[in-house]
């Protein structure tokens, strides 16, 4: 079989994959907007709060 051939065949199944072997379900959120804006508000509150004390304690070991 010619590699113009073989590569033809790949390309129509690929078409053809209607049921594709990844589980892309993982993918979807399981939580409501709500939920996960609320998830994000907190995490990002977090990531502040550490830097504003490592700033803080930056700053005081410079003096």
């Amino acid at each position: 079989m010619t590699e113009k051939m073989k590569n033809i065949l790949r390309g129509a199944g690929s078409l053809l994959d209607f049921a594709p072997a990844t589980n892309y379900r993982q993918y979807v959120p399981r939580q409501n907007a709500s939920k996960r804006i609320e998830g994000h508000f907190t995490r990002v509150g977090k990531n502040i709060r550490t830097a504003v004390d490592r700033f803080s304690n930056e700053q005081k070991t410079k003096k």
